[in-house]
């Protein structure tokens, strides 16, 4: 029995800390929370953001013998990519939307 690849591991992380991120999110919105807290929100999703593209290489890099092992492999690979991918759409949605460029001109 071999060990489960890195880049199933990474992404078993990832999707739990994008998860707990998401849930956070949701109560600070709820709970109206000062933006000053919400921005550690934003560096621990940085920090997966970071780590997905890890879990992309090493997911290329690694070629597993046993089938199980294959599989998990590719699940790690689609998975990362996926939430590299989703966080892309994301942080682009936020920067052309509406709200964003009425709090731009706000500032200046």
């Amino acid at each position: 029995m071999t060990k489960k690849p890195a880049s199933f591991k990474i992404f078993i992380a990832i999707i739990s800390i994008t998860a707990l991120v998401f849930l956070a999110a949701t109560l600070f919105s709820y709970y109206r929370i000062d933006k000053k807290y919400t921005m550690i929100l934003a560096f621990c999703m940085f920090v997966a953001f970071a780590f997905t593209t890890i879990g992309i290489y090493t997911g290329f890099k690694e070629k597993p013998d046993e089938n199980k092992a294959k599989i998990q492999n590719r699940v790690g690979l689609v998975g990362n990519m996926l939430i590299f991918l989703f966080t892309i759409g994301l942080m682009a949605f936020v920067s052309l939307s509406k709200r964003a460029e009425d709090s731009k001109q706000s500032c200046y």
